[in-house]
């Protein structure tokens, strides 16, 4: 399969397609893929509700991908379009983050600028496309955490740390051992 081209010297030559109705963390996914191809390459890909008749980037949950479970991502390439599928929105997300880690070099090691990798170069190309994959643990929170909270909650998405039931952990041992137990016996 012959590669497409989604940015040829630092011009866009593709779109990212989202639904309308599209949940609003895919739609903010988008503009955040949008951003990074933009860091990358120069180009900014538009985000469109419509396909169109170049490249295109579509983040939707495919009817192939249905049975997937909630957080797996299924990203493939057909003709000239990238699909991004998943068990659920969260698998579209993770799946756009999948591919740009894997893909592009990109990597969000902290929270805010300081902690992004974001490899340059003018043209970005994809050829034979197949990921499939899911997070390897089954819940992961707390991680993240910066003063302003939209910078920690994109840098989880980005490290697919989001769309976990949410847990709550806290440093309990007070509950466990009482102050009364540990008057009466210190030991403890």
């Amino acid at each position: 399969m012959n590669p497409i081209s989604l940015v040829k010297n630092g011009l866009s030559l593709s779109c990212i397609v989202v639904a309308e109705d599209a949940h609003s963390d895919v739609l903010e996914t988008a503009y955040d893929l949008s951003d990074t191809i933009s860091k990358i390459s120069g180009a900014t890909l538009p985000v469109e509700h419509t396909p169109s008749d170049r490249a295109s980037l579509i983040l939707a949950v495919q009817e192939k991908d249905r049975n997937l479970a909630r957080l797996e991502y299924h990203v493939w390439r057909r003709d000239s379009s990238v699909y991004f599928s998943g068990g659920s929105h969260h698998g579209v997300i993770n799946g756009v983050y999948a591919f740009l880690e894997s893909e592009l070099g990109c990597r969000w090691y902290v929270p805010g600028f300081l902690g992004e990798h974001i490899p340059k170069r003018e043209s970005i190309s994809v050829g034979d496309l197949e990921l499939l994959g899911s997070p390897d643990f089954e819940s992961i929170t707390g991680f993240g955490r910066h003063p302003d909270s939209d910078i920690g909650r994109i840098w989880s998405r980005r490290n697919r740390l989001d769309g976990f039931p949410q847990q709550f952990h806290s440093h309990n041992w007070s509950k466990i051992i009482t102050p009364d137990l540990m008057d009466d016996k210190p030991e403890l």
